[in-house]
């Protein structure tokens, strides 16, 4: 029969330290799970981001190109963040590769016609998510910290979709323009 050790223990619970945050430990451990959690999705929207960056089809693509750029860096923030809490609570920010993907809560296919469109669909998403994380973090975990970063990240959701949103009222199609010149 083998014997746990405390670093066994927090280790297969993915903590790697015990701070004394006033946190029970379970508590602790599911906040660090909300991170994680949040943390694949924030990957799996910065890949979107990035995508739309390079693959975007506009009149202004080096506007749009520099738009996209702001828009990743943002999300490479809010991901730093969410790892520096991770890393205060005791725990450890999941590695993020192409598989992981598959745990986003965030949905893989395009939902609507444009990348606009579903960037503006995902940070609408987003904002759910957090919405309803910092709750939990709140109520169920008591972790008030925790809550108010996550509402921090909710705002530059809610900022960033409504950058997209007014870039997608603002900024024609390719092909709509090409049909306006030939008139």
């Amino acid at each position: 029969m083998r014997h746990f050790t405390n670093y066994d223990l927090n280790e297969k619970m993915n903590i790697l330290n015990q701070p004394d945050l006033r946190l029970d430990h379970d508590l602790r451990f599911a906040v660090i799970k909300i991170l994680n959690q949040l943390l694949v999705d924030e990957a799996v929207l910065s890949v979107k981001t990035f995508n739309a960056q390079w693959i975007g089809r506009s009149t202004n693509f080096l506007g749009m190109h520099v738009f996209y750029d702001i828009q990743y860096k943002q999300l490479d923030r809010i991901s730093d963040e969410i790892v520096k809490r991770t890393i205060s609570l005791g725990g450890r920010a999941e590695d993020i590769d192409e598989g992981t993907s598959v745990y986003t809560r965030l949905s893989g296919q395009s939902m609507c016609g444009s990348q606009l469109q579903n960037l503006i669909a995902d940070h609408r998403a987003m904002i759910q998510f957090l919405q309803k994380d910092a709750r939990l973090c709140s109520e169920e975990c008591k972790d008030k910290v925790t809550r108010n970063i996550l509402l921090d990240i909710l705002c530059s959701h809610e900022k960033m979709g409504k950058m997209l949103t007014m870039k997608e009222s603002a900024e024609p199609l390719l092909d709509e323009k090409i049909l306006i010149y030939q008139e």
